[in-house]
């Protein structure tokens, strides 16, 4: 069996050489351990967070790999400041290192909020207008169709919809609690970019808050205006749907399939998906 994490370890291994750094932190992992970071120093920086990641050739997309980098033009919203990066690339495998700002605070350790943070009414203020400066970015990156979209409410939800779908906005498309920082407000991880349902970043934070109510209104207080709109049961649904068709598949999110469902079963409830059906 192929051993992803063990690559991404090899992989570091190696950008921490070419850079002549030295870990400065344990390893963290992301995308199925096809990439890995950790607090790196180094001659060239005194402090840095180092970031690589691996595809096999035959497999990369460009849309992921390009991401963070093409995210560079977002200088209207606080992101970790990317510092440098390489490539290279050995026995069929491509490989990215990029160097960045430390992002200090993550709120939690996985996207689903694991406890009650406290946030103050500033960094609210500071993810809605970071939210609406994204959604306003003209990009032709999209990481999902309609044909997607309309393909997962049907699997999950039985619900067929007209397409194509009637909005679409630029999304950072991974928005999660584990991609935000705090006191300090700052957005991390910016690979998935690009134009999304409407409200999508919105409703991820929705989906992976249900099994916090307290944070859970605050969002919906805040974002009300999005919420709001009829298309927003679009991105919703469809963030929901994904987690609970990663549950019904592979166990995953367990914490959140009571809260999750309860919720989606109140947003169809409102019949407002209706006027999107065929």
């Amino acid at each position: 069996m192929f051993d992803v994490a063990a690559v991404a370890d090899r992989a570091l291994k190696e950008a921490l050489a070419r850079i002549q750094g030295r870990r400065g932190s344990e390893i963290r992992y992301g995308r199925g351990g096809r990439s890995a970071g950790c607090l790196a120093t180094s001659r060239q920086f005194s402090s840095h967070w180092l970031k690589v990641k691996w595809s096999r050739a035959d497999e990369l997309e460009r849309f992921l790999w390009d991401g963070e980098l093409l995210a560079v033009s977002f200088d209207d919203v606080r992101k970790p400041k990317v510092l440098g990066h390489f490539d290279w690339d050995a026995d069929g495998i491509c490989y990215r290192a990029v160097m960045m700002d430390i992002a200090s605070g993550i709120i939690s350790k996985t996207p689903r909020l694991d406890h009650l943070p406290d946030l103050a009414p500033q960094w609210w203020n500071e993810l809605s207008a970071s939210i609406a400066r994204i959604a306003l970015r003209e990009t032709d990156r999209a990481r999902f169709s309609d044909m997607d979209i309309g393909q997962r409410l049907d699997d999950v939800l039985s619900l067929t919809l007209r397409l194509p779908l009637p909005a679409w906005r630029t999304a950072h498309g991974d928005m999660h609690w584990a991609n935000l920082a705090a006191p300090g407000f700052m957005i991390i991880d910016w690979e998935t970019w690009g134009r999304a349902p409407y409200g999508l970043d919105v409703a991820r934070l929705h989906v992976f808050a249900t099994s916090q109510p307290v944070i859970l209104e605050t969002l919906k207080s805040v974002f009300r205006a999005a919420m709001e709109r009829p298309e927003y049961d679009i991105a919703f649904l469809f963030v929901a749907a994904g987690v609970i068709q990663m549950f019904d598949l592979y166990g995953h999110y367990p914490l959140l399939q009571a809260a999750v469902r309860t919720e989606v079963r109140n947003v169809l409830q409102r019949q407002r998906i209706k006027q999107f059906q065929r």
